[in-house]
């Protein structure tokens, strides 16, 4: 499996300029990635200032039933029991929740991808005017009994459809982007499977207010709403044993999103409320997960100089000799990171490790998710995979997006450069 995630090198400064004062007391001989600069405190208050403009905005538009919807003037109606709405020209089931009235689902059923099982896309809508996409697919074998599993992909900023359909979902992009074929290995041949593109402003997710997220503790809140209103209106998959999956960055998002499922469960048995489902969560997979950057950016030098395809002629030469060398300052920085949970402790570390570990990979030109292959990204694509644009071309059809109940102008990104930064400042 391929590991569809950003290293922050690749849009990141190697050189972050913070304020000095709390590095230079717990980090030494740093200077490169001290100093303060005018551009740092720039970027804070222009973002602050942009976060006013936002808030302006957000005032001025629509509210519809407390949830931010956009301009548009909606149509509602019930039918046999069950809500529906019409926005941007395309008709939803509307999902709602007594006790999270600041979600609701948007749901149709399209049949792409793997018509032969039942399927539900659409969106969880937010009232801070947060829109996540989400596509579900049934499992091939005995859906009753099959598990539920969510799918996540890293980044941070990728696409979990990147995965449904390059990687471990019912069918493949093929033709340049033109159709799809059936892949028989899909975790849907065993398991009911749900693709969710979190946080914001990743693949089709969107805000209407400029909201963002750059924090994987806020994000997995977002999640446990949409797990609790998926099942409430799929009954049929809540006592199944429920997995969340995830891989790269998402070894960050799944236990955080794993660890509010497990607070809400015990909530719940100490105070029950009406129609709050208890997750039955089973287990965390982490697919190549990053879970410790201390330990694993450490062992880099070992990989690409001692491993099984080793990057560099001689293991004892100057370019491992120089890779090693790095590693204290590395560690020494993540601990830091680690001990003081500050952005002035965590991003030069993130900067750093990236920079002096990961840049001289990089620059051998293999592909750094299959050091066995180069990488030529002027055709292999900026993941060094030419089907990830394919994915990008599928997915902006303008059949499939009405198909998936995605509004005709949104266009989708395998990857989100800017969430990616977000994150990054965030160290």
């Amino acid at each position: 499996m391929k590991i569809l995630a950003l290293f922050p090198l690749f849009i990141a400064p190697s050189v972050w300029a913070v304020p000095a004062s709390e590095l230079q007391a717990i980090l030494n001989n740093l200077d490169e990635i001290s100093d303060v600069t005018n551009a740092a405190t720039a970027n804070l208050f222009g973002g602050i200032a942009k976060g006013i403009g936002y808030a302006v905005d957000y005032a001025q538009e629509v509210l519809h039933d407390g949830l931010h919807l956009g301009k548009e003037t909606l149509d509602k109606w019930a039918d046999e029991g069950r809500e529906f709405v019409k926005q941007d020209g395309l008709v939803y089931e509307l999902v709602t929740h007594s006790a999270f009235q600041d979600y609701q689902l948007r749901v149709t059923d399209p049949d792409l991808c793997d018509p032969t099982v039942k399927q539900h896309s659409g969106y969880l809508d937010i009232t801070d005017g947060k829109h996540l996409f989400f596509w579900f697919f049934e499992s091939r074998t005995a859906p009753e009994d099959a598990p539920l599993t969510l799918w996540l992909n890293g980044g941070p900023g990728c696409s979990s459809i990147a995965g449904l359909l390059f990687e471990n979902g019912p069918c493949r992009v093929t033709d340049e982007g033109k159709s799809t074929t059936p892949f028989e290995h899909s975790w849907n041949k065993n398991s009911n499977i749900i693709f969710l593109d979190q946080p914001v402003d990743v693949g089709y997710s969107y805000s209407t207010d400029g909201t963002t997220v750059n924090t994987s503790p806020v994000a997995a809140e977002d999640v446990y709403a949409f797990i609790e209103l998926f099942l409430a209106r799929y009954p049929e998959y809540a006592d199944k044993p429920f997995h969340v999956a995830a891989e790269s960055y998402g070894g960050i998002y799944a236990p955080n999103i794993g660890s509010v499922i497990h607070k809400k469960n015990k909530e719940l048995t100490l105070r029950p409320t009406p129609g709050v489902k208890h997750v039955n969560l089973a287990s965390i997979i982490l697919a190549n997960g990053q879970t410790d950057p201390r330990i694993q950016l450490a062992s880099v030098p070992d990989y690409v100089c001692d491993g099984p395809y080793p990057l560099f002629d001689d293991p004892e030469g100057a370019q491992c000799t120089a890779l090693r060398s790095k590693v204290p300052t590395c560690q020494r920085l993540i601990q830091g990171c680690y001990n003081y949970n500050s952005r002035l402790t965590c991003v030069p570390a993130i900067a750093y490790c990236y920079s002096q570990l990961m840049g001289p990979v990089q620059q051998t030109g293999v592909n750094p998710y299959d050091v066995r292959k180069k990488c030529d990204r002027s055709k292999d694509g900026s993941l060094c995979y030419k089907e990830m644009e394919w994915v990008e071309t599928w997915m902006n059809l303008a059949a499939n997006k009405k198909a998936l109940g995605v509004p005709a102008e949104r266009k989708f990104q395998t990857c989100n450069m800017e969430v990616n930064q977000a994150f990054f400042g965030q160290g």
